[in-house]
This record gives structure tokens, sequence and C-alpha cells, in this order.
């Protein structure tokens, strides 16, 4: 059964000053919040027609088009109470409007068929983890045209690996033979004979038979035989060089854009000043996306820079009731509004608001729509 319209409306701005300063209550539930734009001014009719509306008798939250059957919104808006389900399947899902209530003649007004809670959502002191949601619309809206959500991209990367294997193996393998052979054979044989006959024989005739016979016989042999043998076998030096270069592509993915101190545009019906009341026209503001650093700092360890990202204007910020809507740049919705300081101080400028960061969650919305298609209207 779908409420009144304007009795939501009435209870919702009767109430919307009453919540807590803090996004969380005593028990460690979700409280209903209230956010709405400060230091905004109005949008053209026409400027964000993917923008919704989200009104039910506990809450008041924004939420995105995504896509004719889906919107984008936080966690902490549709992840209430047990006692308060039943009353945020009695939402009524307002696009196309300038007006909360969707009071205008182009608005569309659409109805909750299923809540998809992102299901590591969780409570941390006063802020939230993994704060998405998406809501499955009753009917598809085609009139209006999605807004785009910012991705996570992929690129190839080349990555040149250079083995220098340089294998030297260097055998100097010098093997000298020498074999000085020498071989000097000298034979000398001297016969030194010498007869000498003397025959003394007196007789007239006196006849000095002197016979010398002298044999020299020097024999001289020499064999001076030198064999030198010198094999100088030097097998030098096979450096073997070996480089191999492995191009190795790898390719890498998750690679996001931060955008850090990206002007941003944040857009919402919450509270037009802190502690004031809500907005029944749609607001808009500019604001910066902080880095990464400046937001760790100033929220500790509540604060992802994985999953989440800051932003603030010098006179504005999202409050109460601005939960679930966009933080826009270049027109890509780039964060969902998820929390804040308080409602007595939403711009504070030692606690800037704090966005869920879409391209963290690209491949959960992808994968959330395609387990969870669009119902089929029941015309009867």
């Amino acid at each position: 059964m779908h409420l009144n319209v304007w009795a939501i409306t009435t209870f919702l701005f009767l109430v919307g000053s009453a919540f807590s300063n803090s996004v969380v209550d005593t028990a460690g539930e979700n409280v209903a919040s209230n956010l709405r734009i400060i230091g905004g001014i109005d949008a053209q009719d026409g400027q964000y027609p993917f923008m919704a509306s989200l009104l039910s008798p506990r809450s008041a939250c924004a939420g995105t088009l995504i896509a004719p059957s889906y919107v984008l919104t936080a966690a902490h808006c549709v992840s209430l109470p047990s006692t308060s389900t039943k009353d945020i399947w009695d939402s009524n899902v307002f696009l196309n409007t300038l007006g909360v209530a969707g009071d205008e003649t182009n608005s569309v007004t659409n109805y909750v068929s299923k809540i998809i809670v992102h299901e590591n959502y969780s409570v941390n002191g006063t802020g939230y983890v993994n704060d998405i949601a998406i809501i499955v619309l009753e009917f598809p809206v085609t009139t209006v045209t999605p807004v785009q959500i910012a991705e996570e991209t992929t690129t190839t990367q080349t990555k040149t690996t250079t083995k220098p294997t340089t294998k030297t193996t260097t055998k100097p393998t010098t093997k000298t033979t020498t074999k000085p052979t020498t071989k000097t054979t000298t034979k000398t044989t001297t016969k030194p004979t010498t007869k000498t006959t003397t025959r003394p024989t007196t007789k007239t005739t006196t006849r000095p038979t002197t016979k010398t016979t002298t044999r020299p016989t020097t024999k001289t042999t020499t064999k001076p035989t030198i064999k030198t043998t010198t094999k100088p076998t030097t097998k030098t030096t096979k450096p073997t060089t070996k480089t191999t270069r492995k191009l190795t592509t790898k390719k890498v993915a998750l690679i996001r854009n931060s955008y850090e101190n990206s002007n941003a545009i944040i857009a919402g019906w919450g509270l037009t000043s802190d502690g004031g009341y809500s907005s029944d026209t749609l607001k808009a503001a500019d604001v910066k996306i902080l880095t990464n650093q400046d937001c760790g700092q100033k929220w500790g360890s509540l604060f992802n820079a994985n999953t989440m990202m800051c932003a603030a204007g010098s006179t504005s910020s999202i409050c109460v009731d601005d939960e679930g809507g966009p933080i826009l740049v270049n027109g890509s919705q780039v964060g969902i509004a998820s929390f804040f300081s308080s409602s007595s101080q939403c711009n504070d400028p030692n606690a800037p608001a704090v966005f869920t960061r879409v391209s963290a969650y690209a491949g959960w919305i992808a994968q959330t729509m395609a387990e969870n298609p669009p119902s089929i209207p029941n015309l009867i």
C-alpha cells in the first residue's frame, strides 16, 4: 500500500528539525537522516532530472536514477531498524522534480520493489562503512535520462623485465710440453799403437830398422739430439653472453581517479542552515573535493581513501536529509552523500562532509543490477 504523499511530506517537515545531532543513535542503529544543502541555490527545472526524492514515514533521503529501474542511494537511508522496515517499503520515489514531494506536472512517481544494501555495510562510530544501496523500482522510468556514474578504469601496462643472464666461460687451458731431450754421445777412441822394433844387429851393415806405427784412431761421435716439443694448447674465452629481455604485459585494474581538488556540485532537499529547516525545493551548491591526505587528517580512522572522499565549500555543505544524494564532477556522479559532523554544524571546517566513492563500487553496482532484474509490473 502506498501512503499519501502529502501526509508523508507533512510528517517529515514536522519532525525534520527534531532529529538527533548524531547520525547514529545511542543503540547503534541508524537514525533517519534529514540532510539538506547548506549555502545552495535553487536548481533549475530539468537541471537534475535524475535526482530522486525518497520519502517514507521514517526517513527522508535523496538518490539518483542510474538505470531505468534502479536508484542509487546510501545504505543507511534504507537500512533501518526492523521496526521501520515496512516504512521503507512504503517509500515514495519522486523523479524529475524540483519539489521534494514530486508535486509538479512532469514529475515521475515510483515505488520500491526491492532494496539491496551492500553486504558489508556497517555503522562505524559517527560514520558508515560501505554506505551504498540500490533500490529496484516497481516499474522502469523511460522518460528520464539516468545519471552517468564514475567507473573504475582498466589500463594495460607493459612491464619490461630484463634478465641479463651473462654466462662467460673462460677455459685458459695452456698446455706447454717441453721435452728437452739432449743426447750427446761423444765416443773418442784413441789407439796410439806405436810399435818400435829395433834390432841392433851388429853387422857391418847397420840397418836401424825402426818401424813406428802410430794409429791415432780418434772417433768422436756427437749426437746432440735435442727434442723440444711445445704444444701451447690455449683454449681461451668462450664469452657466452646471453641477455634475455622478457616483455611481460600486465593488465592493471582498479585504477581510480581520486578527483582530488576537483570542483564539484552537490544537490538535495536538506537543511539550508545548521539546525534549521529542510527545503521543499531542490538546491545545489559548489564544493571542492579535498585531498585524501586532508580528509584522513580531519577524520582519522573513520576515513578510508579507497572507498570514500570528502568535500567542502567555503559556505556550502550537505546537511541533514541530503544523504544518498550525489556529488557530481563534470556531470558524472563520483560520490554518494554519506556522513558529516553534526546537524548543528554541517559545514564544519574541521570535519568536511564524507561521500561514498562510487568508482570503488562500480563492480558491485553492475553485479547487483544483473542479479536483481526489474520486476514485471502488475497491470491488473
